[in-house]
């Protein structure tokens, strides 16, 4: 009466353990894209806050329709190392495109830069 486990019985117990890691491996670089794909629409948010900011304060008697990033920056409404587009980790440099209609304003990132 051997009291242990066989060869079999410690090959199917690897396998399960293997199918457990691939699947949580899979569940966890889904749950890691939808978080930076969260994060980096977190950060054109707040670039749109800061453009509105920027416009509310220096812009609105100029009939200015669009902010630069690095305009946002040089003007100190943040800093280059806040502004990290968490997909990649490089600096987001785009632009605001800011709309009125009706007296009322919105505010739209965009990847190009103002013409």
């Amino acid at each position: 009466m051997n009291k242990g486990f066989t060869l079999i019985e410690l090959l199917a117990v690897i396998i399960v353990i293997a199918v457990i890691l691939s699947i949580s491996t899979i569940v966890m670089k889904n749950v890691l894209k939808d978080s930076k794909t969260e994060l980096t629409e977190i950060q054109k948010k707040n670039i749109e806050d800061a453009a509105e900011q920027y416009y509310i304060r220096e812009g609105m008697n100029k009939n200015v329709t669009c902010v630069n990033v690095s305009e946002l920056i040089e003007k100190e409404y943040f800093t280059k190392d806040e502004i990290k587009n968490p997909k990649d980790s490089e600096n987001m440099t785009g632009s605001v495109k800011i709309i009125e209609t009706a007296n009322q304003y919105s505010y739209e990132y965009q990847d190009i830069l103002c013409e």
